[in-house]
């Protein structure tokens, strides 16, 4: 929809009677005991109703086949709720997520802990979670909470991102000021510098190239993240 956009030209409108975009499963979604982090900008169409903008749930939400899940609740608050058996831990935020106003939404896990940030802010505290999150085989959906069919999102979603194996935040933070991967710099035809959002770059070297991120000492031989503060790569892309 090209009447409203966090970043760009255009997002994704959800009417709220049937639109979402779905993807099958894949391993890559698996979440498990590890870090993951999932975040997206949400700018709802209507007040105090229950409504789910993404997540990988079964048709049951407490169910052995759903994984994770956000919501906004009836009474505007968001939450960020991971499965494991038939368990939902929930984190709540305190903020109202209302019409007429982007919100960035992200839910972190670190360790066993669990972090709702809403527009950087953590909201609901630390809550402690140990387990291992479903191994999901439901449609991953922005738009609803996967495969449940109830109370599909109505509004706009804009820059979803679903991470594995990284907590890309775990205090307060600035959201993106960008969309993701949108500013490039190339330097001397060896290599291009893109910046994620406000704390994460990736540098992709030309194929005969190598270099040493400074206070890592990592070779990087093709695209990797950074860590910001120290400069080592994370983990190649």
């Amino acid at each position: 929809d090209t009447a409203q956009q966090k970043f760009g030209t255009a997002s994704g409108l959800f009417d709220g009677t049937g639109d979402l975009v779905s993807t099958p499963d894949h391993a890559d979604y698996t979440l498990g005991s590890s870090a993951f982090t999932v975040d997206a900008w949400v700018r709802p169409a209507a007040d105090g109703s229950l409504l789910y903008p993404f997540g990988q749930a079964h048709t049951t939400l407490a169910d052995t086949n759903s994984a994770w899940y956000f919501s906004r609740t009836a009474g505007n608050k968001i939450t960020f709720n991971v499965v494991e058996g038939t368990t939902v831990t929930t984190v709540t935020g305190t903020s109202n997520v209302i019409a007429g106003a982007w919100y960035h939404v992200a839910g972190v896990r670190t360790g066993n802990t669990l972090r709702l940030f809403i527009n950087g802010t953590q909201e609901g505290g630390d809550v402690s979670f140990s387990g291992t999150i479903n191994n999901s085989t439901a449609v991953l959906a922005i738009g609803a909470a996967g495969a449940f069919a109830s109370d599909l999102w109505n509004g706009w979603i804009d820059e979803f991102r679903l991470s594995t194996g990284i907590a890309r935040w775990t205090a307060a933070f600035t959201p993106p000021t960008v969309a993701y991967g949108s500013e490039t710099t190339e330097f001397n035809d060896e290599f291009q510098l893109t910046r994620i959002d406000a704390d994460s770059y990736t540098i992709t070297l030309a194929a005969a190239a190598t270099a040493t991120v400074a206070g890592g000492g990592a070779a990087v031989t093709a695209a990797y993240q950074l860590n910001p503060g120290t400069g080592s790569a994370v983990a190649g892309l």
